[in-house]
């Protein structure tokens, strides 16, 4: 659906608040360091390389009643950026 969003220097500290972030704002869990999850109709894929300091996220879909693609990955880096 959109492309991938790649952020750098993200360490584990970081990486929690990303996924605490996230669980809030769109009540995806993130539990692990890569996966797919969706909720409310907007589904995620994530990779976290802690080698790397590298998030990569990527938005798979969304339901038909939500935000534009592009409004949904300002929201996404926006969150990141602020986590």
């Amino acid at each position: 659906m959109a492309d991938t969003q790649t952020f750098q220097d993200v360490d584990a500290a970081k990486w929690e608040r990303i996924k605490s972030q996230i669980k809030a704002k769109a009540g995806i869990e993130i539990s692990t360091d890569s996966g797919i999850a969706s909720e409310k109709g907007v589904k995620l894929a994530w990779g976290y390389n802690a080698a790397d300091s590298t998030l990569s996220v990527t938005l798979v879909s969304r339901a038909f009643y939500d935000p534009s693609a592009a409004t949904i990955d300002t929201d996404i880096a926006q969150w990141i950026a602020s986590a």
